[in-house]
């Protein structure tokens, strides 16, 4: 079964007011107590990959436009054009580069729990992609949002300057409450 046709679950739903004209998506059944899940990699089906790529082109040609040099590099040296990026393998370099890691989860999820990910290095990420319908707006981020997101983490000339701002966030929000 591929993510498109997959029913939205909703057990343990983030609760909190939703101005939103749509349920929530993402199957929120099989989170963490931190509202991660797995990211279903093997599940995406080859209609969503090409979906993807279309998608990862399209923004990318806008990029040199409206982002500086170092962010679209930092976007390429991802490496996420082929295809819906697997997380474990861009764990490994992100990981290596900055000490972050992209968790995955089913979509919005509450405030505190995105913060203290960001304050644990942990940058939360949602595992599915939008419809076909959907290529130039969608009202929640996506695995597109969320993944070039994620590119700041690496697109500082230091390093770790945009992570350490990140993880800062993150602890900052946390101790407000």
């Amino acid at each position: 079964m591929g993510m498109d046709s997959q029913a939205t679950k909703t057990g343990n739903l983030p609760s909190g007011d939703s101005r939103s004209s749509h349920p929530l998506r993402g199957d929120y059944s099989a989170i963490g107590p931190d509202y991660s899940v797995e990211q279903p990699f093997d599940h995406y089906t080859d209609v969503e990959h090409d979906r993807w790529r279309r998608l990862y082109r399209h923004q990318m040609a806008l990029m040199p436009r409206y982002a500086v040099k170092e962010f679209v590099t930092s976007i390429e040296h991802l490496d996420v054009a082929a295809g819906i990026p697997d997380f474990r393998r861009i764990n490994e370099s992100l990981g290596r580069l900055t000490g972050f890691k992209i968790i995955a989860v089913p979509g919005l999820i509450p405030d505190e729990k995105f913060f203290e990910h960001l304050a644990n290095r942990r940058f939360p990420i949602t595992w599915w992609i939008r419809e076909e319908s959907e290529l130039d707006y969608l009202e929640e981020p996506d695995r597109m949002c969320s993944m070039i997101s994620s590119a700041m983490c690496r697109c500082s000339r230091i390093p770790s300057l945009p992570i350490t701002w990140s993880s800062m966030a993150g602890q900052v929000q946390l101790r407000r409450g």
